[in-house]
């Protein structure tokens, strides 16, 4: 049978059948089980790896570091929020830096309101 130019395999045929096991043999994970220990090293990881990494790092404080030195404090100030936020996010899941926010806003209100329970953040006059 012939579909535009090219010969149409049914599925279920040997040709559809290979296509699937190799699919399914790259999605298959791997026998061999790595353990993390201290004593084991990556051949990828050797000290060109590590130093290259740390110039990498390096390259990119300085870069930080010159951008930051041309603003003003406000603008510094702003920046550095931004990076701790980035940062927080990075290291505690998405969303963490927004969610403590709310929460010292919550509890800066709740102490606004004050022990006598009013939520306008009034206080009552006493006579």
């Amino acid at each position: 049978m012939m579909v535009s130019g090219h010969q149409a395999v049914p599925r279920g045929t040997s040709q559809s059948r290979h296509m699937q096991l190799s699919m399914n043999d790259q999605m298959r994970p791997q026998g061999r089980i790595v353990t993390a220990s201290p004593q084991h090293h990556s051949p990828s990881i050797g000290p060109g790896y590590l130093q290259s990494q740390y110039d990498a790092d390096l390259q990119f404080q300085q870069f930080i570091s010159q951008n930051l030195s041309v603003l003003n404090d406000d603008e510094k100030a702003i920046a550095k929020m931004h990076i701790q936020k980035i940062l927080m996010d990075a290291r505690f899941g998405q969303g963490t830096c927004l969610r403590i926010m709310q929460e010292e806003e919550m509890a800066a209100q709740a102490e606004a309101a004050g022990p006598s329970g009013s939520r306008d953040g009034t206080q009552p006059l006493d006579m």
